[in-house]
């Protein structure tokens, strides 16, 4: 697999804002990198799984006639669903400000990447793999002036291949472009 190394000293935690005027709100809106696993998206996971169950949980009440267990099923899927909510709000930001800037440069690395699949084939080893980033090196971005860096590569070993960004100490991510769900993090 070809390795992309030097990230630079950043921490891939490190919030993508220098100053936090609403004191510690904006570093939980507006996270740093996601993490291994990703912490929003798994959360979303971990509330649906939740509210699943507290539906089942009320629906059990409205059978057995148990009032106490409706109100205790429907409380607990208030609360998935609030929570499934908070964890959407760092997804939803990766769409606005220098996430916007590089959700554009990923999909024009993806698409430098598909035009080389489309004369060369499919990128299938790491011999192949060089020769694409001889021709299309690995591009460096930035969040800005003291905040976290990132190389955008390509990702040829999924199914399918993706652009995808290197942080922090070797750390990998793709995204699904048009919504910005981390669909891989390791």
């Amino acid at each position: 697999m070809y390795c992309v190394d030097g990230i630079g000293s950043g921490s891939a935690v490190a919030c993508c804002l220098n100053t936090d005027p609403l004191g510690g709100l904006t570093k939980a809106m507006f996270p740093g990198l996601p993490g291994d696993p990703p912490i929003p998206e798994t959360g979303i996971f971990l509330s649906f799984l939740g509210a699943s169950i507290s539906l089942v949980l009320y629906l059990g009440g409205i059978v057995g006639r148990s009032a106490t267990v409706r109100r205790l099923g429907l409380r607990a899927l208030l609360f998935f669903v609030c929570f499934a909510g908070t964890c959407a709000v760092p997804i939803g930001a990766r769409n606005f400000g220098r996430w916007s800037d590089l959700k554009i440069e990923l999909r024009k690395y993806g698409e430098l990447a598909s035009e080389y699949e489309q004369e060369f084939g499919r990128i299938t080893n790491d011999v192949e793999a060089e020769r694409f980033y001889h021709q299309h090196p690995p591009r460096w971005f930035s969040f800005g002036s003291g905040r976290p860096r990132a190389k955008i590569v390509y990702l040829w070993w999924h199914e399918p291949g993706r652009p995808g960004i290197v942080f922090g100490r070797g750390g990998t991510a793709a995204f699904h472009l048009p919504t910005m769900l981390c669909v891989y993090s390791d």
